[in-house]
């Protein structure tokens, strides 16, 4: 009976398991050649992590995600209600994978005329409009983008301003401060605007005061008057002179302008009964400038405001030729209602052609809404809107011949709204960027638009 002993029934209970598992493998290994639905037999499948390229055909199906198109692109192959199937914008899930900039351009030259117009900047200025939400407020991104494109094609200074704004007090790519009695109007209210998008009303006495981080060699104020108005300046401190702002004639606009080498600070002082100005313009007289319009609040919709015949008369000052757009974000539900953003589709595409009547030679980029995240039961995820924003967007560029640059992606690539926070380049309401993280991502838009 020493045979029988503790030690041999373990043996033999290993070996007889032994023999199951490998009864059990090779049966269902001959049944999956048979039917391929099969599984193979594994017993320790839960405890190796299957990477995408791991699950078979079936565990892909169970999975239910959806088949790229021809394009590469992932859409959803079910139109939300309300939306026929050629209405409905494609729906990109987060998986997908874009090219970071894509031309949609009749003839897809419009990078190529851009790169055309950057060599040419010193000898013909190249004016830049870059129409944004909050995302771009106290020209975050748009500085740093504006510094590298001077610093390799030339120009100086920030360009646009408006007489008044929120963001003047974190703004670090100019020092500006403003009093007295102005009132500011924008796109948000009903009323006629340049492409600013802005203007000033001033009834009595009212100044700015503006001191730059490198000098221009030109200050211009464009302006609509229905009285005749006073402007004193002050220039570098010292140089001190008065003008007369005549009245406009009915709808018209005007333009005073400074030119002098070396303006490092201004002071405006204006006093008129009825006055609008409809910006301030800081710049030199070759290379390359970049307005920022932003919009606290915008989405784009509002841009079929801008007024024809206002901006054709400011074509002498600003005649744009690569008109940059940046929206979305404001376009966002926080909460998960199932909404298809058809209403936004209609808006924007509404709003792209106009611009492109307003400025009929401009080559026009449209960016990608960001990531815009929210915290879920202690976990930060990207709000699904995000991806159905971003879709539309690319949809409305190949629609609208624009090209079209991946904001979303380029985010991703950085970490994502989580990982941006974490190192300070992103908000806490992981929305806005930060001044580094704007830096980071108008880094990957010059290389885009320069180098690639």
């Amino acid at each position: 009976m020493n045979h029988w002993n503790k030690g041999g029934w373990l043996l033999r209970s290993f070996f007889v398991v032994l023999l199951a598992v490998g009864l059990a493998y090779l049966i269902s290994f001959a049944l999956n050649k048979v039917n391929g639905g099969m599984k193979v037999f594994n017993p320790l499948s839960d405890l190796c992590p299957k990477t995408v390229e791991a699950f078979d055909a079936t565990e892909v199906a169970e999975l239910n995600l959806p088949e790229p198109n021809d394009e590469g692109d992932v859409v959803d192959s079910i139109p939300p209600s309300g939306a026929s199937v050629e209405e409905q914008p494609l729906i990109e899930e987060p998986s997908d994978s874009l090219s970071i900039m894509m031309d949609f351009t009749p003839g897809q030259d419009g990078l190529a005329r851009v790169r055309s117009w950057l060599q040419e900047a010193k000898t013909t200025p190249l004016h830049i409009a870059f129409f944004s939400d909050s995302f771009t407020e106290g020209d975050i991104l748009v500085a740093d983008f504006r510094r590298m494109l001077q610093q390799r094609y030339g120009g100086r200074g920030v360009g646009y301003l408006p007489i008044t704004s929120p963001a003047a007090r974190f703004r670090t790519s100019i020092q500006q401060r403003f009093s007295g009695k102005w009132m500011a109007h924008t796109l948000l209210q009903e009323g006629s605007y340049t492409a600013s998008g802005q203007f000033d009303h001033l009834s009595g006495s009212g100044e700015v005061k503006l001191r730059m981080r490198s000098d221009v060699d030109r200050v211009a104020l464009l302006y609509r008057s229905n009285a005749a108005s006073s402007l004193t300046t002050t220039i570098n401190d010292s140089i001190l002179a008065t003008y007369q702002l005549n009245a406009t004639s009915e709808g018209a606009l005007s333009l005073w302008r400074e030119s002098q080498q070396n303006i490092s600070s201004i002071q405006l002082e204006v006093e008129s009964d009825d006055i609008d100005i409809h910006g301030i313009y800081l710049d030199g007289g070759s290379g390359v400038s970049v307005d920022n319009m932003s919009r606290r609040g915008a989405s784009g919709g509002e841009l079929t405001r801008l007024s024809d015949d206002l901006c054709s008369e400011m074509n002498g000052v600003r005649n744009y030729r690569f008109i940059i757009l940046s929206f979305g974000l404001n376009a966002l539900s926080t909460e998960d209602n199932g909404d298809d953003y058809y209403w936004y589709y209609r808006k924007m595409k509404r709003s792209l052609q106009h611009i492109k009547v307003l400025f009929p030679d401009a080559v026009v980029l449209l960016l990608s809404v960001s990531d815009r995240a929210t915290i879920v039961e202690g976990n930060v995820e990207t709000l699904k809107g995000v991806y159905k924003v971003r879709a539309i967007q690319k949809k409305l560029a190949r629609e609208e011949g624009c090209l079209f640059w991946d904001t979303f992606t380029v985010i991703q690539e950085l970490g994502g709204a989580k990982t941006l926070v974490e190192k300070g380049w992103m908000a806490k309401d992981y929305t806005h960027l930060s001044g580094a993280g704007g830096r980071q991502l108008a880094k990957r838009l010059y290389h885009s638009l320069v180098e690639e």
